[in-house]
């Protein structure tokens, strides 16, 4: 939860640790080897990916220890694959996907090298001056867009969205949403409600006067992630922790909607908390039981 970052809606930007004691994270880094051992508890499973996702930090030294994690799961992944009858093995044992925020290009080139092959990074909106309310002069619409088209060039699948509900935002601004997602042809789509963080500059405005409703916000995200799926037929759509945080079965309703993704929390509980994007977050239920009942009510 390090970030270099200061963008107003999140609850680990980087001034955070200017704010009330209350709202304050404990900054940490996850350890290897407890990144590796939830590593291994995928590959058990033989579930097919791992989503690495951490604050914006682009120094060599963090770049370095990344890639380094990414070639240790590759390797353990190539393993473990050996020992599953030769029916079941996979031509790529586990994909490594990455949210880790604007890098340099060769520092994008480098984590692929290394194994990594899919790329989250939100734009979070395709609207410039809706985009500059979000952040300080310092962030860059443009840089985030040049990010994904280095992500691109480098040979990543890759992934954005958008966040929903945000103060300004239209309807007009989410059906260009929606067109951006389809004319940059997504691998991957991470989108959800946005849920204020409590101190921070955009979500204490918005909790003494919220502009919308959270019934109202969910139908929204739904209509948002069904025009999605027609506009980007072959993309994997997430159904977002967000979701479940606004709403029960939020998640349910997401792949009602034309999501199609869902994933098991397997961060250490203890750094779970300190991990507050947002109000809830670490409340909401990832354990794999719980998504498992979710899709069996789905195919039932």
């Amino acid at each position: 939860n390090i970030c270099d970052k200061n963008c107003y809606y999140c609850g680990i930007r980087k001034d955070q640790d200017l704010a009330d004691p209350e709202h304050r994270p404990s900054r940490f880094t996850i350890p290897k080897r407890q990144i590796m051992d939830a590593a291994e508890h995928i590959m058990d499973r033989h579930w097919p990916g791992m989503l690495l996702q951490g604050g914006e930090t682009p120094d060599e030294a963090r770049v370095d220890w990344l890639a380094d994690v990414c070639k240790s799961i590759i390797t353990r992944a190539d393993e473990k694959e050996q020992e599953r009858p030769e029916a079941e093995r996979r031509e790529e044992p586990i994909r490594i996907i990455l949210s880790s925020g604007e890098l340099e290009k060769e520092q994008y080139a480098q984590l692929r090298e290394a194994g990594a092959s899919r790329y989250l990074l939100r734009i979070e909106t395709s609207d410039h001056a809706l985009y500059n309310t979000m952040h300080p002069e310092d962030h860059s619409w443009s840089r985030r867009l040049r990010a994904l088209g280095d992500l691109r060039e480098t040979g990543y699948q890759v992934g954005t969205g958008v966040l929903l509900g945000v103060p300004g935002q239209t309807d007009a601004h989410i059906a260009r949403d929606v067109m951006f997602l389809r004319d940059f042809d997504v691998d991957m789509v991470g989108s959800g409600p946005y849920i204020p963080a409590e101190g921070t500059p955009m979500g204490d405005p918005y909790n003494l006067n919220p502009p919308i409703t959270q019934e109202e916000l969910m139908k929204k995200t739904r209509r948002f992630l069904a025009a999605v799926r027609l506009s980007c037929p072959t993309a994997n759509i997430a159904a977002t922790t967000a979701m479940e945080a606004l709403w029960p079965n939020g998640r349910e309703l997401a792949i009602r909607s034309g999501a199609n993704v869902c994933m098991p929390v397997v961060t250490p509980q203890v750094y779970r908390d300190e991990y507050a994007l947002y109000e809830g977050k670490a409340e909401v239920k990832g354990k794999e039981s719980a998504l498992w009942d979710t899709i069996r009510r789905l195919y039932d």
